[in-house]
């Protein structure tokens, strides 16, 4: 990589030429200790170079030093021919230069030199330039909040700082790069609500063919697939955004993932913007599997709700809006036999507490019942009117809408 000379790191020659310059120091290391009368190191360096057997290492370590390098000069001696006929042994520094480049570089080289930075002139006469970098981007954020910090911080250990980073979500914590005066933004619903962790919630259009009392033409609902129902009346389905923040309301959570089809009020524009707001992860069913949208599948069992309290008590079409809110509550009420709910209500699996059901139960679909008028004179009058649904929004848990005689319902 940094010299231009023609280099093959896998050619035979050179392991041929490490293995006798190996071999000519361990002669060199003999030659020096010939004058040792141990028997061990004194052998017949002249017999096996020339055939004579008269001269011996003892007292001759200069001369045999001669000896040997003409010899291994020669190619003569009977341990080299057992290698490649060698070329001309490369000078130590060039062979030191070509087995740099064939250096692997560790990964976390952040310079790309193996070396500790642009530190050799000769390698980097540039580094007397000034350089000047006026722009930084990244497509991946980390997190400022490290374990070091936050062991500093909360006076805690390294490892009680990790374990708690491990534990806990840092979502709210700005990244800011370059030095900024920008007001930071409050709003940040996604840290005044608990995030349900792998909790899917899915979502589609309710289209009816009567227009509602209240002038609504659809409804949104919402449901998590095991029950837990909400349903929201719009007088348009491009009002579906608007759904988002109620259902995260009468959560009192956000689920991690938010389940809808392809239509463009649930897929563009302010639903988006909505479900980018609370940070959750958005996920499209495919075209033509409706079985992957739990809603679909949801929407029959509320309209089936729906018409059978209607038809059961004869109710007028037009109240369609108020019954599917009671029909979808009677849904989250219910103790259904899904496996999953282990016996409880989809009420108490989402909220963690066991409901209460008699607010829905004291009184039945469009079920007459007397009130007391308190807008009419001094002196209250009792009314008949017909029952229509809790009114969870007003007045404490037993407050109920009322339809009276004018058909305008009241609490």
């Amino acid at each position: 990589m940094t010299s231009d000379a023609p280099w093959d790191p896998y050619d035979p020659v050179f392991k041929a030429q490490e293995q006798a310059a190996e071999y000519k120091a361990k002669i060199s290391a003999v030659v020096r200790n010939g004058d040792k009368d141990d028997g061990a190191n004194n052998f017949d360096i002249e017999a096996s170079h020339s055939g004579h057997s008269e001269e011996h290492v003892c007292g001759h370590s200069e001369k045999k030093a001669s000896t040997i390098d003409n010899s291994l000069a020669r190619g003569e001696d009977p341990m080299l021919r057992v290698f490649p006929e060698p070329a001309e042994l490369l000078p130590e520094d060039e062979l030191a230069e070509r087995l740099i480049t064939s250096v692997n570089v560790s990964g976390g080289d952040w310079y790309g030199d193996g070396l500790h930075g642009y530190t050799d002139e000769l390698l980097y006469p540039g580094l007397t330039l000034e350089r000047q970098v006026s722009e930084l981007s990244t497509k991946e954020r980390r997190n400022v909040l490290t374990k070091e910090t936050l062991a500093q911080r909360w006076g805690i250990g390294l490892n009680t700082a990790h374990r708690t980073l491990t534990a806990t979500t840092q979502r709210g914590i700005r990244t800011i790069i370059h030095p900024s005066e920008w007001r930071v933004p409050t709003s940040r619903p996604y840290l005044d609500y608990l995030v349900l962790r792998n909790k899917k919630m899915y979502t589609d259009t309710l289209f009816a063919n009567v227009k509602s009392r209240n002038q609504n033409h659809c409804a949104q609902l919402w449901t998590d697939g095991l029950g837990y129902t909400l349903f929201y009346p719009l007088t348009s389905k491009k009002q579906a955004a608007t759904t988002v923040c109620k259902m995260v309301q009468d959560m009192n959570a956000i689920p991690e993932i938010i389940v809808s089809d392809g239509a463009p009020e649930e897929r563009f524009g302010d639903f988006k913007k909505e479900v980018g707001r609370i940070q959750a992860k958005r996920h499209l069913s495919e075209p033509y599997s409706p079985w992957q949208n739990r809603a679909e599948a949801e929407i029959g069992e509320v309209k089936k709700g729906i018409k059978r309290l209607m038809n059961k008590k004869n109710s007028p079409k037009r109240l369609w809006d108020w019954c599917g809110i009671l029909v979808a509550a009677i849904r989250r009420l219910t103790a259904h036999d899904f496996p999953a709910l282990n016996g409880l209500s989809p009420q108490e699996n989402i909220h963690a507490r066991t409901p209460d059901i008699s607010p829905y139960s004291q009184f039945g679909w469009y079920e007459p019942v007397w009130y007391i008028d308190k807008s009419e004179g001094v002196e209250p009058r009792r009314k008949l009117g017909m029952w229509i649904g809790v009114a969870e929004d007003v007045g404490g848990p037993l407050t109920w809408w009322i339809l009276p005689e004018s058909c305008i319902a009241k609490p």
